[in-house]
C-alpha cells in the first residue's frame, strides 16, 4: 500500500480500529450515521438456531434484510445541510438505493453489480462526474469512495508484479455446485489442495488491496491538481470489513468477528484530533469525517454478528449458525459464541488460539452478549435492496441485474 504509507507518514494519525459490523451494510450505516449496529438495524434479521432447519428459504436464503432506518440523518444529508456536493462513487452494490445509504447523495455512480467500477473504471467515474455534474462555485465536495477491488470477483495477479507470483482470476462462490468454497468447508479439499487453494486466496486479495491502493493514489492525485483537495482538505481512509483466509478454519467475510474480519484501518489527514485511540471502535468514523475529532463520548469497541442459516445449512451446521459478540479493550478481547466464552490477549495470541478465562467478566461485556442473545428485529427488505445483496454475494439465488451503473 504505498499511497496508504505516503498519505500515513505526513503527519497524519492512524490507529487499529474494528469496523462497526462484519459485512458492507451494517458497517456502512454506523459509518454514515455514527450510530452502532444493534441501534440503526441495517443488517440481517437473526433467526435463531431451532429456526433453521424449518426456515422458509426466499430466494435461496434465510436471511431478511433490512436498510437504513430512514428517521436517521446520513453524512451526506448533514454535509448537504452545510453547503457541500455530495458524490458517491461505489464499488459495491450493496451501497444502492434500497439500502437506505445513498440518502442525501447528490451526484455519482453505483454499479449493478461486482467488478464494475474498479481501477480506471472507478477512476473515470470520479473525473467524469467532478467535471459534468458539479459546479466549481456551487461549494465545497464531500466525496465518498468505496474501493471494490480487495472483494470477491478477485482479478488474476499478473506475472510481472514481482512480489506475488501469477495468478488466475478467482471467485470462490455462484454457479452451482463443486465450487471452492463448498469443496472448502465440505472437508473434500485434502491438505495439499487445502493449503494451495488458500495460498492462492491471499496473493489475490493482497494483490486486490494493492490495487485498491493504487486507485486510491491517482483519485487522491486528480482531487489535488483540480483543485476539490485544498490545504485543508480532509480524507479519512478505512475499510468496512476485513477477509478470512483461513483463520479459524473460515473463509470470507461477515458472521464472525474474529480479527481477521474485524480488524481494519483508520488513517485520517486534516484531522484536528490530537490523537485516534487504539482501540478504536469504527462507529467514531462518523464524527471523524463530519467535524475532524472525535465522539464526546467514546464508543465501545464491540462488534455483533448472527448467524446465516444457508450458510449454515450447506455446511451441516458446522459453520454460520452462531450468534456471535466480541468486546475489545487494550489488547484484550471477550468473545462470546454459543457455548463459548473466551478472553484472548492479542498480544501474545493474535491467532486466538489460546482462550483464557474470562472471569471477571467486564459488565459492559456481558450486557452485550446478553443484547445480541436476545436481539430480535422486525422488517425485511424490498426487492432492490434483496438485489443489490445477491449482487454482492451475500444472498443467493438470483442473478444480478444488468443495469448499467448510476444513482
Amino acid at each position: 500500500t504505498p499511497n496508504l504509507d505516503k498519505l500515513e507518514g505526513g503527519g497524519v494519525h492512524s490507529c487499529r480500529a474494528y469496523a462497526p459490523g462484519t459485512w458492507t451494510l451494517p458497517s456502512h450505516a454506523s459509518y454514515f450515521t455514527g450510530v452502532p449496529m444493534l441501534e440503526h438495524g441495517a443488517h440481517d434479521v437473526p433467526l435463531a438456531n431451532d429456526q433453521l432447519e424449518g426456515a422458509t428459504y426466499a430466494r435461496g436464503t434465510g436471511i431478511p434484510i433490512r436498510g437504513l432506518d430512514e428517521r436517521l440523518p446520513t453524512l451526506a444529508e448533514q454535509f448537504v445541510s452545510r453547503g457541500y456536493q455530495s458524490v458517491i462513487v461505489s464499488g459495491n452494490p450493496v451501497l444502492g438505493r434500497g439500502s437506505g445509504l445513498l440518502r442525501g447523495f447528490q451526484h455519482g455512480v453505483v454499479p449493478a453489480r461486482f467488478g464494475v467500477l474498479v481501477e480506471k473504471n472507478a477512476v473515470s467515474a470520479v473525473a467524469n462526474t467532478l467535471r459534468d455534474e458539479l459546479d466549481p462555485l456551487g461549494g465545497p465536495l464531500f466525496l465518498f469512495l468505496n474501493l471494490a477491488e480487495a472483494h470477491q470477483p478477485w482479478s488474476a495477479v499478473p506475472a510481472d508484479l514481482g512480489w506475488a507470483p501469477p495468478r488466475p482470476a478467482l471467485s470462490f462462490m455462484g454457479g452451482g455446485g463443486n465450487q471452492p468454497w463448498e469443496r472448502f468447508y465440505s472437508g473434500e479439499m485434502v491438505e495439499e489442495e487445502r493449503a494451495a487453494f488458500l495460498a492462492k486466496l491471499t496473493d489475490v486479495y493482497d494483490y486486490g488491496i494493492f490495487r485498491a491502493d493504487r486507485s486510491l493514489g491517482v483519485i487522491l492525485d486528480h482531487l489535488r491538481a483540480t483543485g476539490w483537495c485544498a490545504e485543508d482538505c480532509r480524507v479519512v481512509v478505512t475499510s468496512d470489513h476485513g477477509e478470512l483466509l483461513g483463520e479459524h478454519g473460515l473463509i470470507d467475510h461477515g458472521f464472525y468477528p474474529w480479527e481477521a474480519n474485524a480488524r481494519v484501518p483508520v488513517v485520517a489527514a486534516g484531522v484536528s484530533a490530537p490523537s485516534l485511540p487504539t482501540p478504536m471502535s469504527g462507529v467514531a468514523v462518523h464524527e471523524l469525517v463530519w467535524s475532524g475529532g472525535l465522539p464526546s463520548t467514546t464508543p465501545s469497541v464491540t462488534q455483533a454478528a448472527f448467524g446465516h442459516p444457508h450458510r449454515a445449512r450447506a455446511t451441516g451446521g458446522k459453520f454460520y449458525a452462531d450468534r456471535m459478540a466480541a468486546y475489545w479493550v487494550g489488547n484484550q478481547k471477550w468473545v462470546w459464541q454459543g457455548s463459548l466464552l473466551a478472553r484472548f490477549d492479542l498480544d501474545a495470541d493474535p491467532g486466538e488460539s489460546m482462550p483464557l478465562p474470562v472471569e471477571p467478566e467486564p459488565r459492559p461485556f456481558s450486557a452485550l452478549r446478553q443484547v445480541v442473545h436476545d436481539y430480535v428485529a422486525t422488517g425485511s427488505a424490498d426487492e432492490e435492496l434483496r438485489k443489490q445483496l445477491e449482487a454482492a454475494g451475500y444472498l443467493e439465488g438470483v442473478e444480478a441485474p444488468p443495469a448499467e451503473p448510476g444513482l
